[in-house]
């Protein structure tokens, strides 16, 4: 039996790669046209949003991280372990995304329409949120960060079903799963309009390429094997053409200079996980602490920062400097996802291993 081990470096790049998505999202939002921002923050703002998309290297750290760590969970249970991690990770994400549901009905998608938009709340479409699965049926996320929920939990089926056939860190099973979502992209596409929601489905399981990824670049850097560094090479570069880059680098060449942007924010996103996992392992007890409340973070600071923008910023007299309300956001929004992870996440955390309690404690 294989035993998982936690480590730090892994949570400091979590509370990192939540951060970068508070950023992108409260940083966007400051570039409202009715505001007079200064021209110096704006840029900043633009650089990082917009030439960079800060917010998706947060993603894609994030993907990284799961397929690094989440699938080997399965690996320190001796018996029943599929039924044990399902149960675990239902209590580890459920409780506290259930808590962000009806707040970000209230202070996002309904208070959106307080705000001027026509947007009218759907239940239905709560409903479909409460599962997570939401954009797999074609319903919208009441709050954008949901969409790669959906994805962690189909990735967590996969790992099950890998695990169960005795597959998990199997290369040529990770490769053709791969290979068949970009076939079904490409055949839907020929089929369904771009915003259809089978293809936009497709075009989100293209990101399961960063969570195989994760499995095989912990073998290399863990385990020392050789052969796995190949196998996630191989698992980046099939994914980072599948998004396109090779096209994307053309249109550059031929002077289009935003065409970079997704994969220059892809490779920044590796290139800080290579150097954050191999080169010099971050260990400090404030990135550490970000990393376990890191859920949190990303589930609720749209609940901060838009009140927050509206009722605040946006009429203050501060509204020149958007990174005071970017500042204010983050700290306010770590402040509550302290508080839901000591009331919420930890204890649901906790009833899930008394479910299923580890075989070394009995």
């Amino acid at each position: 039996m294989q035993q998982t081990t936690r480590y730090a470096y892994i949570d400091v790049l979590r509370g990192l790669a939540a951060l970068l998505v508070v950023y992108q999202h409260t940083s966007e939002i400051t570039l409202n046209p009715a505001l007079q921002t200064s021209s110096v923050e704006k840029s900043i703002v633009e650089f990082f949003t917009q030439t960079i998309g800060i917010g998706e290297v947060g993603v894609c750290l994030f993907l990284m991280i799961s397929g690094f760590v989440v699938p080997f969970s399965l690996l320190k249970y001796q018996s029943e372990p599929i039924r044990k991690f399902a149960v675990h990770r239902f209590f580890r994400l459920y409780p506290a995304y259930w808590l962000s549901l009806p707040l970000g009905v209230v202070f996002v998608y309904w208070g959106l329409g307080l705000w001027g938009s026509t947007q009218q709340i759907n239940w239905m479409a709560v409903l479909a949120n409460a599962s997570m699965f939401q954009t797999f049926f074609g319903v919208g996320d009441i709050m954008g960060q949901y969409w790669t929920l959906g994805l962690e939990l189909l990735f967590y089926m996969l790992c099950a079903a890998l695990f169960y056939f005795k597959r998990l860190q199997s290369f040529r099973w990770a490769l053709a799963i791969l290979i068949a979502v970009n076939v079904l992209r490409l055949v839907c596409k020929r089929f369904e309009p771009p915003e259809a929601y089978p293809y936009h489905a497709l075009i989100l399981f293209q990101y399961l390429g960063f969570m195989f990824f994760g499995i095989f670049y912990r073998r290399w850097l863990l385990e020392k094997d050789r052969r796995a560094g190949i196998d996630a090479f191989v698992i980046l570069l099939l994914t980072s053409l599948s998004f396109g880059a090779a096209s994307d680098i053309g249109h550059y060449l031929h002077g289009e200079h935003t065409a970079l942007r997704q994969p220059l924010t892809q490779w920044i996103a590796i290139a800080v996980f290579f150097c954050c996992t191999r080169l010099r392992q971050p260990s400090n007890r404030a990135g550490v602490f970000l990393g376990k409340i890191s859920y949190s973070i990303y589930l609720f600071h749209p609940i901060v920062f838009y009140p927050l923008f509206f009722y605040w910023f946006k009429t203050s007299a501060l509204h020149a400097n958007p990174h005071a309300f970017i500042a204010v956001a983050m700290v306010l929004t770590i402040v509550l996802a302290s508080i839901t992870y000591r009331l919420i996440e930890a204890p649901f955390v906790a009833m899930g291993s008394r479910i299923f309690p580890s075989e070394n404690s009995r």
